[in-house]
């Protein structure tokens, strides 16, 4: 099976020229809030540029403090461009803000960096302009590393209208106290050292004040190395959280110091946003519509792949029955449909799923063929 998928992949990519790769494209815009132009990236993941009636999930991923915008967006893409188009993930497109150097994603006091602004009030609104983004919250999510994470969750903490899920990965979950004393040059850059020009982007405060929306609306991951130097901020946040009645999904990774790189190879916040943004498709995998999601979808689902006229199976909602919908009724797999479930902690596959390699047979042959047709119209 193995040859054959190489001979087919390989013989489509060369006669048909399929994309498997997604783009990343630095955006240059400019900001009223910083008075000049800022730049950041964006990821669309393949196929976008060839289905062009999908709209798609998006992921606002932020960088930790020292790094930028670029270089984690050049560290994401082989990694979602090798999940997605294994059918390992929904498709998603992902925007990458530059957190200018050590904002930690706030205004700062004098307006020299307005971080906060530029993201929530300028990109995000252009990239659901520009690209084909489902704009609805339930299809938004916040993600970040180190200082990323803190952002990550602070900006979900102040806008739950406009996210429902968060990942953070060995967030600097600082208090201000904190931030006086472990990143006072912060503290005095962005704050001059005044508690009050923080407060309206501490993580902790906002939380606290929008505790309720968050229980009830949120879907939260906290990932953090046993090894990693936030360890004891994440493990205080982490309490903080259930003292609030708010589920962190708390996961720790042996072995695991504060690296991004290791983060994103465990993949377990990637996993968690797919199996999101799954679940928040109506049909939730319930292809034949008799209230539970077992094997039988899954071969309704094979029966029409590459369908665009046969919809029972479009679980993603996008017009062709293609490899996210396999993902949006595997993420669903044993549950009954719109029960609500929590997501899985486990990826919930059975016997009866194909082997990866003859799902990417079946994706690969219709791509091809679909390509081909298009070619020859």
């Amino acid at each position: 099976m193995l040859r054959i998928t190489f001979f087919v992949a390989t013989t489509v990519a060369s006669i048909c020229a399929v994309t498997t790769r997604g783009a990343v494209t630095t955006v240059t815009i400019f900001s009223p809030s910083n008075n000049r132009s800022v730049s950041f990236q964006v990821y669309t993941p393949p196929g976008y540029t060839t289905n062009a009636s999908q709209h798609y999930p998006l992921v606002i991923s932020l960088h930790g403090i020292g790094g930028n915008s670029l270089q984690r967006a050049t560290l994401y893409a082989p990694t979602l461009d090798a999940r997605i188009t294994s059918g390992d993930l929904l498709p998603m497109v992902w925007m990458f803000p530059d957190g200018q150097d050590n904002s930690f994603y706030g205004n700062a006091f004098d307006g020299h960096k307005q971080v906060y602004s530029q993201i929530i009030h300028e990109e995000l609104p252009y990239v659901d302009a520009t690209y084909r983004t489902i704009t609805d919250r339930d299809y938004r999510a916040m993600e970040g590393f180190s200082m990323g994470g803190f952002g990550a969750a602070m900006l979900t903490a102040k806008h739950t209208e406009l996210f429902s899920a968060v990942v953070e990965y060995g967030g600097a979950l600082s208090t201000w106290q904190n931030l006086v004393q472990f990143n006072n040059a912060v503290a005095t850059e962005m704050y001059n050292n005044v508690e009050a020009n923080f407060l309206p982007y501490s993580l902790w405060d906002l939380t606290s004040a929008n505790a309720t929306a968050i229980r009830a609306s949120v879907d939260y991951k906290m990932i953090v190395g046993d090894a990693d130097s936030q360890y004891e901020s994440n493990t205080r946040f982490r309490d903080n959280l259930i003292s609030l009645g708010i589920d962190p999904h708390f996961q720790v990774l042996p072995g695991v110091e504060h690296q991004g790189g290791s983060y994103l190879a465990d993949g377990s916040g990637l996993n968690y946003l797919s199996a999101h943004f799954a679940s928040k498709f109506q049909q939730e995998g319930d292809y034949d519509r008799d209230g539970d999601v077992d094997a039988v979808d899954y071969n309704v689902w094979r029966a029409v792949f590459g369908s665009t006229t046969s919809l029972a199976a479009d679980g993603s909602h996008n017009s062709v029955i293609d490899a996210a919908d396999y993902v949006v009724w595997r993420h669903s797999i044993g549950r009954s449909a719109g029960s609500g479930a929590a997501l899985p902690s486990a990826d919930p596959l059975s016997a009866s799923v194909p082997e990866p390699s003859t799902l990417m047979l079946m994706i690969l042959t219709a791509a091809g063929w679909s390509l081909c047709r298009r070619r020859a119209a």
